[in-house]
């Protein structure tokens, strides 16, 4: 009876592992998705930046500045794991709303 229940205990315990990494894996990867439109595409001026974080130099973020007139603040938008600065339904509404 103590193998069996060690046995069990043992093969939960790989089953555990082998799930955490899967998981761990799938949240970590991410797909390299090609860009398409870009604020033009909603009228706005926009211009593209890049950088590299402090300490960081083998690392390029890319992104837009995309200026209002008279801004009070600044909007800094994060994407997701698979997907990009494209995803353009934050800029709708900002262009509609026309920043403010």
């Amino acid at each position: 009876m103590l193998k069996l229940a060690l046995a069990l205990v043992a093969i939960l315990a790989v089953l555990y592992v082998a799930a955490s990494v899967y998981v761990a894996r799938s949240a970590l990867s991410a797909e390299v998705k090609p860009l398409g439109e870009t604020p033009a595409a909603l009228g706005l001026a926009y211009e593209d930046v890049e950088f590299s974080p402090r300490g960081r130099p083998d690392i390029t973020l890319r992104g837009w500045w995309i200026p209002a007139a008279d801004a009070r603040a600044t909007v800094i938008r994060v994407h997701g794991v698979d997907s990009n600065r494209e995803s353009l339904r934050v800029w709708r509404g900002l262009a509609r709303d026309r920043w403010g």
